[in-house]
């Protein structure tokens, strides 16, 4: 990770090795806990695809979505 990165960011991710890594967290956010929920939202999910994911832009709101804009998850955009 380029040094001026992690410094904005407040953490970076090192390689421990055997496939592992670990996360040294700082600042505003904790990201890689971000990045974990995420990653095992998207496990639990199916794996959705690129093109399982869209937006939805309205005069009143914006959102993204999964799979279906009506039912699906949606997350505010802002």
């Amino acid at each position: 990770m380029d040094a001026e990165l992690a410094a904005a960011a407040g953490g970076q991710l090192k390689r421990s090795g055997r496939g592992r890594a670990v996360a040294y967290q700082g600042g505003p956010r904790n990201l890689a806990d971000e990045v974990e929920r995420a990653w095992d939202w998207w496990l639990a999910e199916e794996r959705p695809e690129l093109y399982d994911f869209g937006l939805t832009v309205t005069p009143d709101r914006q959102y993204a979505w999964c799979r279906d804009p009506e039912t699906g998850p949606r997350w505010p955009a802002a």
